[in-house]
């Protein structure tokens, strides 16, 4: 084998081994993007179901506050507007027993909570 044949089949190795590396590369690229789809997948069907609840919890909330007497509308609405925007708020409000929730409604109008 004279050195031009020799160096010719080196280089053919070389080329080998280094489309051998891309493969496996691109194989390892493709998985980790697989998985980062089926991750944002998942995270997406969460927050889709998260904010079903949160709706959800909002027209009970409605609900609940239309069950107060004497409530107008505008406090109804503040009243919402501030127990929504509380997670704590909301927690505490559909915790208590009707009477409890009277006063808690107004505590919030009298901006005691």
């Amino acid at each position: 084998m004279t050195f031009n044949q020799a160096h010719i089949l080196m280089s053919q190795q070389a080329k080998k081994e280094k489309k051998g590396k891309v493969d496996s590369l691109l194989e390892a690229v493709y998985a980790a993007s697989d998985r980062i789809a089926n991750q944002f997948e998942a995270s997406t069907k969460l927050l889709i179901a998260a904010e079903e609840d949160i709706l959800l919890k909002k027209k009970q909330l409605n609900e609940e506050l239309s069950k107060i007497p004497n409530l107008k509308v505008l406090q109804k609405l503040q009243v919402a507007k501030r127990i929504a925007n509380d997670e704590d708020l909301m927690i505490l409000f559909f915790a208590a027993p009707a009477e409890e929730k009277i006063v808690f409604v107004n505590a919030i109008i009298d901006n005691e909570i």
